[in-house]
């Protein structure tokens, strides 16, 4: 679906037919009254949508992840550099994910015992094939990143250690 079909879903979803007519006659206005037309529909707008929110406690909230990079290339265009920026790292993020789980079921598949927790993914491949040491999690991980997502990762773990 094209970014703007989103939009224009969205816009014919949560409107009424006097919304649509009062957007059709704000060119027919002088440009002094065009705002204040453009705040009215906008409040309508906000009054249609509230009067539809469901009655009931939401008890449940969640993604839709399988949309994620489509909605990720629809909203690139609209964003600043940092926004961008963002949704880059966004983007990398969910692929890093993807793949982990991608390897996770690929473990389970080869698993001799039929374990398919995390601990057990690490204890497989957490023996360094040279000297017989353990490696670490992180060790493992930092081993296959580039350079910029080392200094990513780095970032986000002090970040996670300041919060604790």
């Amino acid at each position: 679906m094209e970014s703007n079909d989103a939009i224009i879903t969205f816009d014919t979803l949560y409107t009424t037919n006097e919304i649509q007519i009062l957007k059709l006659a704000l060119p027919l206005l002088s440009s002094q009254l065009q705002p204040y037309a453009a705040l009215l529909i906008k409040c309508r707008e906000l009054k249609y949508c509230l009067d539809r929110l469901p009655k009931t406690k939401i008890e449940h909230f969640s993604f839709e992840l399988s949309y994620l990079d489509a909605f990720l290339d629809s909203a690139l265009p609209y964003c600043n550099e940092k926004q961008s920026a963002a949704i880059k790292q966004l983007r990398q993020l969910k692929h890093s994910i993807d793949m982990f789980d991608r390897m996770k079921g690929m473990m389970t598949m080869f698993s001799e015992d039929g374990a398919d927790d995390l601990s057990s993914l690490f204890q497989i491949f957490g023996q360094n094939s040279c000297t017989g040491q353990e490696t670490s999690p992180e060790d493992m991980l930092r081993s296959v990143m580039s350079k910029e997502q080392t200094d990513l990762f780095q970032q986000f773990k002090q970040k996670f250690e300041e919060e604790l």
